[in-house]
């Protein structure tokens, strides 16, 4: 499948789906939505605002991506299969044998 083939919207938000699934995109948090933009702009090779805009608000509505907003700013994380936060080193058990 190569870009020249991908015709329909539906065709460009899949290639997407799955270069952020090969990515392991869920490993690298919550970002600001430009760290979306640049990886939709560089898959799809697509410039137009309005289109990177429109995959990205499709992802979000199929619940591929979560919103969590702080503050005034909003960071969105690639979570497709609705994986709960890791748990921290400091909830680890340490067992030491003697």
């Amino acid at each position: 499948m190569t870009l020249y083939n991908l015709k329909t919207k539906q065709d460009l938000i899949e290639l997407t789906y799955l270069y952020f699934q090969f990515r392991n995109l869920y490993l690298s948090g919550f970002q600001r939505y430009i760290f979306f933009r640049n990886l939709i702009s560089y898959v799809t090779n697509l410039n137009n605002y309005y289109s990177i805009r429109s995959i990205f608000n499709n992802l979000i509505n199929e619940g591929s991506i979560e919103i969590k907003k702080e503050k005034k700013k909003v960071y969105y994380r690639f979570n497709p299969k609705g994986k709960k936060d890791t748990p921290s080193i400091n909830n680890a058990i340490i067992l030491t044998f003697e």
